[in-house]
């Protein structure tokens, strides 16, 4: 057992979901009211697990308990900011929500990942502009080097400053294509600046507490983030132009 405060003592699972919740709220920036004499449930073999959902496809609760081998799930935070505690099971998951999972650290349970499937670049991937496609290779290989620190070497501080290049990089990386859409007179530069600040607050939101805290599953993201934007987005912008002879910025 585990001496959480001066008369009182906590057994990790058998914390109930409100007490959980409110332990975790800090450190995952989940806005619930705080909570005293709470022992950390990572004590005694027990953990929380936070993850962030990014598929498309809604997904019941259930099947990210199976998914991650969990004992139960402690809260759903919606995008919209709305937290759930003790969530029924048949809870849909959509897209950018957050679940914050009790799992058991034994041999069964899913642990941190110490390597990941790194992105690699694609002749599949090129929007036909070589100034674009060197920018893209960039930023892969800065997410790469991201999840590196994340994964690997799960340093703080190197994962901070991998985060920080990677979003620096983001920006700038914009910027370049947005004076290029203003220089040819890009008929669909303002759909195109709009998904540009939908995809930066996207990144800002994954480290909005300032607390470099990630889901295991981030790499996941920012790989769906950023192909997505090059197949769909860029190649238009890409072939525009192409057919205005323009090969190089």
């Amino acid at each position: 057992m585990i001496r959480a405060g001066a008369d009182e003592v906590v057994y990790p699972i058998r914390l109930g979901s409100e007490q959980v919740a409110k332990f975790i709220g800090k450190q995952y920036g989940i806005d619930l009211e705080d909570s005293t004499n709470l022992a950390p449930p990572n004590l005694l073999g027990y953990n929380l697990k936070l993850v962030k959902y990014f598929d498309s496809k809604n997904a019941q609760l259930k099947n990210i308990i199976d998914r991650y081998n969990a004992i139960s799930v402690v809260a759903l935070k919606r995008k919209s900011g709305i937290t759930i505690e003790n969530p029924s099971l048949d809870t849909l998951v959509e897209r950018d929500d957050s679940v914050i999972l009790l799992v058991k650290e034994d041999k069964k349970a899913i642990t941190s990942p110490t390597s990941f499937e790194k992105i690699v670049w694609s002749d599949d991937y090129s929007v036909g502009i070589q100034s674009i496609d060197e920018e893209h290779r960039g930023l892969i290989l800065l997410i790469n080097r991201f999840g590196d620190a994340l994964f690997v070497s799960k340093s703080k501080k190197e994962v901070a400053k991998a985060f920080e290049q990677l979003l620096d990089y983001t920006v700038n990386h914009f910027r370049n294509e947005e004076e290029l859409m203003e220089k040819y007179n890009y008929p669909e530069i303002k759909q195109h600046i709009q998904d540009h600040h939908r995809l930066t607050q996207e990144v800002l939101e994954l480290n909005k507490d300032k607390q470099y805290v990630f889901s295991d599953n981030i790499i996941e993201f920012l790989k769906s983030w950023l192909i997505n934007h090059i197949l769909e987005v860029d190649r238009r912008l890409g072939e525009f132009l192409v057919k205005k002879g323009i090969h190089e910025r």
